[in-house]
């Protein structure tokens, strides 16, 4: 029997206006005579499974209410699996023990005869006894209108759980092209094979996300000339990341001008890049600190200017480390700015230092008010002439690496160490 439509509806159950989908689920295919009248008074559509068949569906619309007709041999491991998949269809189950068979030979269970006792009594059944129509009307009923009650929360559910596959999707999706985009970051990084002498160039990169607000550079300008950049955008993640192209592209040290080549001084790279930042109108209201200089490879001077970033900080032999000066507002906040050039004459083993101002966050507790001093007076730039420029990052990455993340305010760290030989 797939299917079985019947009538007789009371005025009782006026208030059930659709005919309830029933799936009665049973070895035997006999129905209990006082659940077909049951069924019959509430104007019921029911379909009926065998256990394996109603577990074995994988689509089609869910049923009102399930009854199962659990067959004495039935396993509680078989019964739960039942239970499980009816409550994963929204389906409200009621489980009624089947009667045993008549000791008596039948051919097939088409044979069962339909009116046979309804004996009850197990949990999440009926009382023990006999139950008869009135009372299994008003059960199945009451089960129908509670699910009625439900199906709006039921369908919200549904909902909210196909939005949570799809919102969980679409977060690995971004986090897979976040990953994506930071390791284009890592290899837009200078290769460490650039001839640099006789300069040794020590870095630290460390991005406080998947993707950083911060870059640097290494370029040579000519055979003479050799150009360093180091820019942060405001904030950090995907906005500032993709601020920071801008800047590596801003960052030009050289044009080609009437078929000859001319190096492009500090504060003209800054102004350019200053201009830049305003005729984009940014409408996050984003900016960046940013510092660009060349080194000439004959005279070992080095000449820069910056605009917002941190003090670059000289770190020479047998004298206190100190900050070098220089005047240059943040770039892409207005438009007639002024950056000062600033030229310092390397000495053997002088150490110039420029970093973006993570490094503060980093070499001070949560909380603590930084000043333009703040790096100056840690022990951490204190000990970098004793230890060298290696090993003094290669410390600060260990301690950026074993901290919690909240014991600072995570910000992007870039950091050049540029040592004369």
């Amino acid at each position: 029997m797939s299917t079985h439509r019947t009538s007789g509806k009371t005025a009782a159950d006026s208030d059930i206006v659709n005919s309830p989908h029933v799936q009665l689920i049973a070895d035997s295919r006999t129905i209990p005579g006082a659940l077909e009248t049951a069924l019959s008074r509430l104007n019921a559509k029911v379909s009926m499974e065998s256990p394996a068949r109603f577990l074995g569906q994988v689509t089609g619309p869910s049923p009102d209410l399930c009854v199962i007709l659990a067959n004495v041999k039935s396993s509680a491991e078989h019964l739960d699996r039942i239970l499980a998949d009816a409550e994963k269809r929204g389906c409200i189950t009621l489980v009624i023990p089947e009667p045993p068979p008549p000791k008596s030979s039948l051919e097939s269970p088409d044979e069962l005869p339909r009116n046979a006792p309804l004996p009850t009594g197990s949990a999440g059944s009926a009382e023990s006894g006999q139950i008869n129509a009135d009372e299994l009307t008003g059960r199945l009923k009451a089960l129908l209108e509670t699910h009625e009650s439900l199906k709006p929360m039921r369908e919200e559910l549904t909902r909210l759980r196909q939005r949570d596959v799809e919102l969980t999707a679409c977060a690995r999706m971004l986090e897979e092209e976040l990953r994506l985009a930071g390791q284009l970051q890592q290899d837009l990084l200078p290769q460490s094979s650039i001839d640099t002498s006789p300069l040794s160039v020590f870095s630290l990169y460390l991005p406080a996300q998947q993707v950083s607000g911060d870059m640097y550079n290494i370029a040579h300008l000519d055979d003479a000339q050799l150009g360093f950049s180091i820019a942060d955008a405001t904030g950090h993640g995907l906005p500032a990341a993709l601020l920071t192209m801008l800047c590596r592209n801003a960052f030009h040290g050289n044009e080609r001008n009437d078929g000859a080549d001319r190096i492009i001084e500090p504060d003209e790279v800054l102004n350019r890049l200053n201009a830049d930042l305003l005729d984009s109108s940014l409408t996050q209201g984003q900016f960046i600190t940013g510092l660009y200089a060349i080194f000439d490879r004959a005279s070992h001077s080095l000449r820069w200017a910056r605009g917002g970033i941190p003090y670059p900080i000289l770190i020479r032999p047998g004298a206190p480390p100190r900050q070098m000066i220089s005047q240059g507002g943040l770039l892409g906040a207005i438009e007639t700015q002024s950056f000062e050039i600033v030229t310092h004459q390397l000495e053997p083993a002088d150490t110039m230092l420029f970093y973006t101002d993570g490094l503060e966050a980093i070499l001070h507790a949560r909380g603590q008010t930084l000043d333009a001093t703040s790096v100056l007076d840690s022990s951490w730039i204190q000990n970098f002439e004793a230890e060298g420029p290696e090993n003094t990052l290669a410390a600060l990455r260990h301690q950026v690496n074993r901290l919690d993340p909240g014991d600072w305010p995570q910000d992007d760290i870039t950091l050049l160490a540029v040592q004369m030989n």
